[in-house]
């Protein structure tokens, strides 16, 4: 079986652009992954129109996503994004998974228009749509690119929320200092019950997969690299994540989505629940811990050509919340990437 990633057509006037089919997308500054809207997920099929004017960038879509069951589900966002004195840019973003069945055509308002989508309902009302926002920001200095990113997920302002909120934050900096080496850092967290808000039919997800950050729901990560410019198109260096992933990040949509226990899981990462009870966190459910470390390299033979390799020791600890249990091995990945 033959899966495109990526086949669309574009329609170009002067700062305006129209564009159907299947493509990826990656909104926000992250480099590992966005915590907004990252092309780490199943490409979208779509309709996008995006328009630019010298700092001015806006880009609205709607996308169809997988279904569930026989719930049809589409995705409308929009993006608006500037950029400042040569040395600063902000975004903001709105996303909202939209969902229906035969007997809530009222619903269908989230896309009535495919170019410019409108959301006449209000977020999470009635439980079939899940509206989200979002904002990032990075700093151009000399040699030197700061950044970060705020997602929003079915924030409640009151103390009487069945849930905790949900958020996603990034922070992350590149320097390249007048040597031939440069050095990278990004940390993300993303809280639990992030990206899958209580109902499975308006997950922020494609084909099971988050369409925010790669490590999910009730997770944390940090990653350092550093490269020596060896040629002009030649990166080689060392590169190492460590990632926690908590009670929430493990199972199936049940157990990232939604928990009525109490109290609220409170602690980052979650610790687990009490398997007799089910409602109280059990200080023996461990938090797994993954280390993975090892050497990389990026080869760029053409302009629009990228092939990238890496070797790496990954550690487990607590493999898949199992108290005690390590896991370890050495992995390789080697990738090719053109893009014209």
């Amino acid at each position: 079986m033959l899966q495109v990633e990526h086949a669309y057509l574009a329609f170009k006037i002067p700062w305006l652009r129209l564009e159907l089919g299947r493509d990826g997308f990656y909104w926000g500054p992250g480099y590992v992954s966005s915590v907004m809207l990252s092309d780490n997920a199943p490409t979208l099929d779509h309709v996008q129109l995006s328009a630019r004017f010298r700092g001015f960038k806006f880009v609205s879509f709607t996308s169809y996503l997988s279904r569930w069951d026989a719930k049809p589900r589409f995705l409308p966002a929009q993006r608006l994004e500037i950029s400042l004195w040569d040395c600063l840019t902000v975004g903001g973003a709105m996303m909202s998974v939209t969902s229906w069945d035969s007997v809530q055509p009222s619903s269908l308002g989230g896309i009535v228009n495919p170019l410019i989508p409108i959301h006449f309902e209000s977020a999470n009302g009635g439980q079939v749509d899940n509206l989200m926002v979002g904002w990032d920001a990075a700093v151009y200095l000399p040699r030197t690119k700061l950044y970060g990113q705020l997602f929003i997920d079915n924030y409640e302002f009151n103390t009487r929320r069945i849930s905790p909120n949900a958020v996603g934050l990034q922070a992350g900096a590149f320097w390249a200092p007048h040597l031939p080496i440069e050095a990278r850092f990004e940390y993300a967290r993303v809280t639990a019950f992030t990206y899958y808000h209580r109902k499975h039919y308006i997950m922020y997800e494609n084909y099971l997969v988050p369409l925010g950050h790669e490590i999910g729901p009730d997770a944390d990560q940090l990653y350092a690299s550093a490269r020596s410019v060896v040629l002009p198109s030649l990166r080689v260096g060392l590169w190492g994540d460590l990632t926690r992933r908590g009670y929430f990040n493990r199972g199936d949509y049940l157990r990232r989505a939604f928990y009525e226990g109490e109290p609220l899981p409170e602690k980052f990462p979650a610790l687990g629940i009490d398997p007799v009870t089910g409602d109280t966190l059990a200080d023996d459910w461990a938090v797994d811990n993954t280390l993975r470390a090892g050497p990389e390299f990026e080869w760029r033979p053409m302009r629009d050509l990228a092939i990238k390799g890496k070797a790496y020791y990954r550690r487990s600890i607590n493999h898949l919340g199992i108290p005690g249990k390590t896991e370890d091995g050495w992995e390789a990945e080697l990738r090719a990437e053109y893009r014209y």
